[in-house]
C-alpha cells in the first residue's frame, strides 16, 4: 500500500498499542479498524468515529486534527511533485540518448 514505513498500515495499527502489555482479540480488532479508518480517511475520518461513541469533539481538537491532515497533504503532494519532476528528466535523458544515437549525420560511413 505504501513503501513509508511510517505510513504503513502494520505500523499504524503498531502505534496504536501499548508496548507493555498483551492485548486481546477485541483490542486488536479495535486498533486495526481505527487504523483503517485513519489510514484511509487520515485523522479526519476519526471525527465521525469519535461522535458516533459520543466522545465530545471541540474546536480545538478539530482544527488541530484538519491541521495535521493539511500538512499530511501537503508532504505529499510535494513527495508526489519530485516523484514527477525524477520521471520527466529521466524520459528526457532517454529521449535525448535515442535521438543521439540514431543522429548518424556527422558519421561518414567509410566515405573517403
Amino acid at each position: 500500500i505504501t513503501q513509508n514505513s511510517n505510513e504503513c498500515l502494520n505500523s499504524i495499527i503498531w502505534s496504536i498499542f501499548s508496548k507493555t502489555k498483551n492485548h486481546g482479540y477485541r483490542y486488536i480488532r479495535g486498533a486495526a479498524a481505527l487504523a483503517c479508518i485513519y489510514f484511509n480517511q487520515g485523522r479526519s475520518g476519526l471525527l465521525e468515529f469519535f461522535k458516533d461513541i459520543d466522545i465530545d469533539v471541540n474546536d480545538e481538537l478539530i482544527n488541530t486534527i484538519l491541521g495535521k491532515d493539511q500538512e499530511c497533504l501537503q508532504k505529499s503532494i510535494v513527495a508526489t511533485q519530485k516523484q514527477n519532476d525524477i520521471r520527466e528528466r529521466k524520459n528526457q535523458t532517454r529521449f535525448e540518448s535515442t535521438a543521439a544515437e540514431a543522429n548518424t549525420s556527422e558519421y561518414g560511413g567509410g566515405r573517403h
